[in-house]
Formats: C-alpha cells, structure tokens, sequence
C-alpha cells in the first residue's frame, strides 16, 4: 500500500474524493418573487437578493453579502413565517445562512403546503460568519419560521438534487372583456341596518356592517356553544334582519352584508376581532374555522334563494322556519382580516385567512360536512372575502397559492381591498392629511391587482369595499387642498367624484364609499367625519353627566358629500365607462348609455388649476349640455354656459350631457 502511495506522489497525481452527493447537489437560486410572507409585517426580498454575488459557500467559495434582512421590531410583530417556493420537487442537503448580528431562532421545515416535515434549527448569534444547516427532507416548498424577529441575517443558500421538475403554465388563455356595469351597479356606500331608505339618496348597492352575535346569543348569559348555539334573525338577538333586507329589496337597494367579529360565545371577554377559532385550534386548519362556516350556511339558507327542510335550520324556538328567501345575491364573510394592530390574535396571515375562506366558501370542498360554508346552503349566492386593509397584492398571492396547493381554486367570487388615499399611502400609515386620488396614484395601485387578475383569476371580481375622505379639520384623512379657501366638506365631494371615476378607469367591479354617516362627526380621528352626512347622536346618545351635547348639527345633516354623490348617481346610474383620456393633468372620461347610445363625458384638472379647453379638440359634438353637480340642497345640477364651445374646468368635475 506504502509503494504505490509512494508512486503516486512520485507521478504528481493527488487523489481527490468527492463525495456523491456533492456532485449530484446544486446551488438552488432563489429569486425574491419566489418568497411569501407570513408576517405581520416585514419583507423577506433581503434573505434572497444577493444570490449570485454571495457565491457558493458549500464549495468554500463565499463572498461576504451587503444588504441584510431585518424585522420590523414592534410589539405586536414578534413572530414571522415566510414560504419559499424552490420551483421544483427537491431532495434538500443543505442550508448556509450568514449570520450577521442579533439573537433569533430560525426552525427550517420542507415538504408541501399542508404538510411540513421539520428539518432542525440555526441560532444567529454570531458575527458577520455562514452557518451551515444539514437538511434531510424532499419536497418543492421549504418553510422559515423565525421566532422572536431578532435576527440580522444577510443571505440564505439552499442545496439540493433535483427530483421533479414543475412544468411551466400555459399561456393564460384569451379571455372575453369583462362585461361592463351601469354605474348603479358599480358604486354603493358603507351603512347599517338602521339608516333608513330615504337617507340613502340615490344608492341602489349597500355594503351592511352586521355583527355575528346580533343573530347568535348576544347579550344572553349562559349562552350555549356551537352546535347548541341557535340563531334568530326576526326578532334577532338584536334587531329584525328580516325586516331591514325585505325593506331594502323592496326599495330596489341590493344590500351585501359584511358579516364582522366573532361570537360573543366564542370569544367570550376576549376582542371580538380575534379570530373565530376553537380553543387550541390551528389558524391554519380550515376545519378551525367550523363554527363560523355553519354561521355562513344558516345566514345564507336563510336569506339565499334555495329552500332547505326546517330540521336543516338551528333556530330560537320563537323563529319561523323560514328558507330561500332570496332577499341578498351576495355574502362578505369577515371585515379586514390584516388588522396589524389586533396583533396574532386578530391578524390572520394570508395562509390563515385563505383557510378560513375555504370553510366559508363551501366548507372547505364539502370536506367539514354537508351543511358548512355559503355554496352548500346556496351554490348561487356570492362571496366576498373580507375587505384587506390595503391594496396589498403579495397577501393575494400568498392567499393564491394556499389555495392552488391545498383545494385547487380560489375560495371567494370577489377579491376585495380598502384603500384610503392620504400622504402617507393608506390607513393606519402616519398620515398627515388625505391627498387627491391622482396625486395618490389610486387608478395606478388598483390597476395593478385587476391585471394581476385578469390573468391568474378571470372569473373573480375585485372590489374596493372602503374608500373615503374626513371632513374634521383635525383628522389624518381630512380633504384639503391648503391654501384653496375650500372647505373641507367642498374637497371631500369633490375627491370622493374623481375616485370613483379613477376606481371604475381601474378595472374594478365594485366599489362603496365610506361611509353614510359619521360614527363621530366632531370627534378628530382617521374616520370618525368620513361620512356623507353627520351623526344622529342627541343628548341622551353623548351621555354626558349634565345631559348636555356638544354636537352642532341636526341628525343625519347632509354634507356636500351627499348631494354631489346623489346627483352622480342621477345622472348616471344607467351608462357604462367605455372611454378614459388623459393629457397631463387633465381627465376625460367618456360615459355610454348601452341601450339608447347617449354620451356623457366627466372633465377635469387633477391640479386643480383653472384652464379653459376647446371640446372640438376633445371631440365632443355641438349639441351638449354642461352640468355641475351640486354640493347643497337646491336643483339636482347646475347647468354651465358654453361660449364658443370653450370651457372653463378645475378640480371640480364637470360632465357634458349629449342632447
């Protein structure tokens, strides 16, 4: 053996032994897109950024990477999850991490959506160095669970051997144009089941906040538990359901309820926005959520069309048996899901909320039994999911993706967002004051998810459930234009017109402003004067000690809110947008009334600077009418001369009537 060790060394030659699996791994690289979130808050793109610059450190041939990831470090934010799809079946060998500072726990689990094998742990409490995590386990996804968001880290690299690739998706097929809505059926306002039908104006869409127990044991002590639990809905627990739909539907008003917070059996002293789970119950498990998709089924065959046997209904024995009363086309299943600030207990991760949809939706494919979810009551009722908080398209991704893996289709028939335009991008944000829809680049931001879907989920519509404006000076999201000598209640028509004509310019289904009236007209917060009328509150509703009120203004007191969107809706509630042009700062937007072919076109200056326009240069025809909407109670609109078929325009939209 000695001899021919001395031979080889005497040829030059050096024996290398490389073990197999070196030479069948490869380096897999992991672009940022390939990564969803799971965090309250936090971008992962950083953990994954750096890829072909870092090198290859299972080789020993690593360089050093510049841009780290860190966690947003908040109270609520003390825990973060992020999905990696690696783009193939792998048979995983290795994780290298350059751990840069800060203490964390980062577990490592691979395998599938629904079914995680765990791999180990890395502590990151080391200095600018890679650490190496051996891994054992096969499958396309991996799972990074860090547990306090303590770490700094710069880079992760993953190994593995190629076992199945993923076929690339066709091409999306060609789809038909969307069919295009009459205003009317396109724009609706936030209420409750008390407003009353004449304070509506001229809205026929109602987006009903409606809470849970008011149909399921509130205020009873002692109430039973799902499935003792046992609804009334006219009387109600609290107020006639009944009553409000039949009077709305006779109305002509088609009302989609927003069925918001948990029960109070459930959650018992806890925050009703927590997330209405069992005891110990995983938030990822759609079998979680049973109690509430058996709330969705009685909701829905009660208020459907399709009739169900009375043994099927779990009613208050003072309750009619009463079925397929067809008195609402579509159902809202929970009220902004991605509450930041309810912390873990009231933040559903995408993942989770998808999960919770799925039992609503049709009680996860039938899987949870028969008489689960809205479709099983009725496969012709609709549902929205719950308003997100932001225009947030990664969380629809994410949603997406826990949806193809675990059931095969999207759980919801509309996507549904909240967005309120201020300086600072949207609620909650640090805002100053509101800011314009332009200046926002609201038509931008929604445009982005209505391409998004109009390629992965065509059938699928998208609504913008919450959008509006506050009047109190005082008030982040107050409409001003400083140094105008506008009004705030003249700004906040004049915004709420031009997002609604940027929401449609968008591609959006639907769209409700916030909200009818104020919660809390003088008090200055985000949303309390958002309203198109003032609050109802009295002497007796401010409860104050000496019986006094502090409100300055009659019950339900009209803003110029009210009147501008009463007249927008008059005058086109039955056209169509066919058209939009822009030309810097001016809009113009052309409006079509499908049956008798008239034209309508809204004109206007998103700067709000006064300029005069030629309408031949627009190609408007000679016989015209120019209207202005009213902001106060008087004649539905204004009529504007023209001279020489010159028009003076500003920040207030004007609308030119085909005769």
């Amino acid at each position: 053996m000695n001899d021919w060790l001395s031979m080889w060394k005497l040829w030059g030659i050096v024996i290398i032994i490389i073990p197999s699996y070196l030479l069948a791994q490869q380096k897999i690289v992991i672009h940022p897109d390939q990564v969803y979130s799971l965090a309250i808050e936090g971008a992962p793109d950083a953990l994954f950024d750096e890829q072909l610059q870092v090198g290859d450190p299972e080789k020993g041939r690593s360089n050093n990477p510049v841009s780290p990831f860190d966690h947003i470090a908040r109270s609520h934010n003390t825990h973060a999850q992020y999905v990696v799809d690696l783009g193939g079946v792998y048979q995983m060998q290795a994780m290298w991490l350059f751990d840069i500072n800060a203490s964390d726990t980062l577990f490592v689990y691979t395998g599938s959506i629904n079914e995680w094998q765990y791999e180990g742990f890395i502590v990151t409490h080391r200095y600018n160095s890679w650490e190496r995590l051996p891994l054992k386990g096969k499958g396309r996804y991996l799972l990074l669970d860090f547990k306090s968001m303590g770490a700094k880290v710069g880079e992760l690299v993953f190994y593995g051997e190629l076992q199945q690739s993923i076929p690339a998706l066709p091409p999306p097929s060609q789809q038909p144009p969307r069919k295009k809505k009459r205003v009317a059926d396109f724009l609706g306002v936030n209420a409750f089941n008390w407003n009353q039908q004449d304070q509506l104006g001229a809205f026929q869409q109602v987006r009903e906040f409606r809470e849970w127990g008011w149909s399921d044991g509130v205020d009873v002590e002692n109430y039973p538990a799902y499935p003792h639990n046992r609804f009334a809905w006219s009387p109600g627990y609290r107020f006639d359901a009944d009553a409000f739909y039949r009077q709305m539907k006779n109305a002509g008003v088609a009302v989609t309820p927003c069925l918001q917070l948990s029960a109070p059996w459930l959650h018992q002293k806890a925050d009703p926005n927590s997330k209405p789970i069992w005891p110990k119950g995983s938030a990822m498990a759609p079998s979680s959520y049973q109690a509430h998709a058996d709330y969705l089924f009685q909701f829905a065959a009660r208020y459907g069309s399709r009739k169900h046997a009375k043994e099927i209904l779990r009613l208050r024995k003072d309750q009619q048996p009463l079925s397929g009363l067809n008195l609402i086309g579509w159902i809202e299943n929970w009220n902004e899901p991605d509450k930041k600030w309810k912390g873990k207990e009231g933040y559903f991760n995408p993942f989770e909320f998808a999960a919770m949809c799925s039992a609503d939706y049709d009680g996860h494919l039938g899987a949870l039994g028969p008489h689960m979810g809205l479709k099983q009551a009725d496969p012709q009722l609709k549902m929205a999911m719950g308003g997100l908080t932001e225009i947030d398209l990664d969380y629809l991704k994410t949603m997406k993706l826990w949806a193809d893996e675990v059931r095969g289709s999207f759980p919801a028939d509309a996507i549904n967002l909240h967005h309120y335009s201020n300086d600072a991008g949207g609620q909650h944000a640090g805002a100053k004051r509101g800011v314009s829809p332009e200046d926002d680049r609201l038509r931008e931001r929604l445009l982005e998810v209505c391409s998004w879907r109009d390629q992965e989920l065509p059938g699928v519509e998208i609504w913008l459930s919450e959008f509006g404006y506050a009047t109190h000076p005082g008030s982040e999201q107050r409409a001003e234009i400083p140094g105008s000598g506008l009004s705030t209640e003249e700004v906040q028509a004049r915004w709420l017109v031009r997002s609604v004509l940027e929401i449609l310019a968008a591609g959006a289904d639907r769209a409700f402003v916030f909200n009818l009236y104020d919660p809390r007209s003088e008090a200055p917060s985000a949303f309390g004067s958002c309203g198109l009328m003032m609050d109802p509150w009295g002497p007796q509703d401010c409860n104050t000690p000496d019986g006094s009120c502090p409100h300055q203004h009659q019950a339900f007191q009209k803003k110029a809110s009210w009147y501008a969107m009463r007249a927008f809706l008059h005058l086109l509630k039955d056209v169509q947008l066919v058209q939009d042009h822009r030309k810097g700062s001016l809009h113009y937007y052309l409006f079509q009334n499908p049956t008798t072919k008239k034209r309508i076109w809204a004109i206007w200056d998103h700067k709000e600077a006064e300029q005069t326009i030629n309408l031949q240069d627009l190609g408007i025809p000679n016989n015209v009418t120019v209207l202005e909407l009213p902001h106060q109670e008087g004649p539905q609109f204004t009529e504007i001369p023209l001279n020489h078929r010159q028009l003076q325009i500003s920040g207030k939209v004007k609308f030119v009537k085909e005769n």
